[in-house]
């Protein structure tokens, strides 16, 4: 999604990149071109192997799940309201922070400092990366590296 999104910002970096090349970094770009097109060979000849690594299949059967999902939205009697309620949902995750801060404001009468907002803000920070590195953790254990 974020590929589709920066879309036009990817394709300007790659011009950029390709109008200021010298010699050396035609080089490194061919080497690195050679090397990932060596990997995807390797790979394509070691599927069968590459199919039965735990991380891939765990990466299928969350693609799997995914697919159903989107399955499942077909059969509802009621796609639409579904679809809005989701994004209605998905839209009210985004704006509690912002709308907790208001909250504040009519409740103390004044605005908060900038310095309150910044510790709110690296609350939460510090709150998102805990979760992101306990499931991290978590699922690089049920895929067997820390026994």
């Amino acid at each position: 999604i974020i590929f589709l999104i920066q879309f036009q910002l990817i394709i300007d970096f790659v011009q950029k990149l390709l109008l200021n090349l010298n010699s050396s970094s035609v080089g490194i770009l061919l080497g690195l071109i050679i090397v990932f097109i060596t990997l995807l060979y390797l790979a394509y000849l070691k599927r069968e192997w590459f199919y039965k690594l735990p991380i891939i299949q765990k990466f299928k059967s969350f693609i799997d799940g995914i697919i159903d999902g989107i399955k499942t939205i077909f059969s509802l009697r009621r796609k639409g309201l579904f679809i809005v309620y989701s994004l209605m949902i998905w839209a009210m995750y985004f704006l509690m922070p912002f709308l907790m801060f208001y909250a504040f404001e009519k409740v103390l009468g004044r605005p908060l400092s900038q310095k309150t907002q910044e510790g709110f803000f690296r609350i939460g920070l510090f709150l998102l990366l805990s979760l992101m590195f306990f499931t991290t953790f978590n699922d690089l254990k049920d895929l067997g590296l820390f026994r």
